[in-house]
């Protein structure tokens, strides 16, 4: 993630520009070092000053790239992390899990900003680029999922949540596990829309009891879905919900 962000690029720079003058200062200036060591002593530099370059530009990507998160996932502001995040993952190398993830939040802040459709579009595209579909499959299924049902494409999205338990039946089962408890708020919703079922406790708690604000939102537009669908009172749903008015993912689905 390095070249996708200009701190991280000019940290590299930097270390290497300092690598590089400690080069010429040992080959040509440091007399008291031995004329016979100082290819040697160039080439530990270099090698110390690559390493140390990778390093101290992975860990500023890292916290640039975490900082820009926070804009969407603390602040709950999509648009403006669409705005500061949408070239970034044009720079990840194409079909890496870098740019996998990195298109997979873009989509997260598109859904968030109440344009899931365009969410679909950027997961797919993510996914058709992937060379390790085998592995992002559970992953781009679930997001899927969560887009699908953002757009009140609620046949769709059971269709899919179909195929993702069918998916991960003979995988590791910590991943079963964990896909399991993702989707299990999903699963619940669709149920009690499509099928009729009275219990939707799971999701009721991912919308009051989620420290991740983008899944409490989310929970809470499908919650306040079914509320009035059952002629409920909304009040807990729409009040979470009017704590962050930047989010626009999914509320108006009611409407549909």
């Amino acid at each position: 993630m390095i070249r996708c962000f200009r701190k991280s690029i000019v940290v590299v720079a930097a270390i290497a520009a300092v690598a590089f003058i400690l080069e010429i200062y040992v080959m040509f200036i440091k007399d008291f070092i031995l004329v016979w060591t100082r290819p040697l002593a160039a080439l530990m530099i270099a090698v110390i000053g690559l390493l140390a370059a990778r390093i101290a530009g992975n860990l500023t990507a890292s916290a640039t790239n975490t900082g820009l998160l926070g804009i969407l996932f603390h602040d709950m502001d999509p648009d403006r992390f669409i705005e500061a995040y949408g070239s970034v993952a044009g720079r990840t190398r194409k079909g890496s899990f870098d740019s996998f993830s990195s298109y997979a939040y873009l989509a997260d802040g598109y859904s968030a900003s109440g344009k899931p459709e365009r969410a679909l579009e950027i997961i797919d595209k993510a996914y058709s680029e992937a060379k390790d579909k085998d592995k992002l499959l559970p992953y781009y299924r679930t997001n899927r999922i969560r887009y699908l049902l953002a757009s009140g494409l609620y046949v769709q999205a059971d269709d899919e949540l179909a195929r993702l338990l069918d998916d991960i039946s003979g995988r590791d089962s910590a991943l079963k596990a964990n896909i399991g408890k993702a989707t299990l708020p999903m699963k619940e919703f669709l149920d009690t829309y499509l099928r009729g079922n009275p219990d939707y406790s799971s999701l009721v708690d991912e919308m009051n009891y989620s420290k991740v604000l983008t899944s409490k939102l989310e929970a809470a537009s499908l919650v306040r879905v079914l509320r009035e669908r059952n002629g409920e009172s909304t009040k807990d749903a729409d009040r979470i919900i009017a704590l962050y008015p930047k989010y626009r993912g999914g509320i108006d689905q009611s409407k549909r």
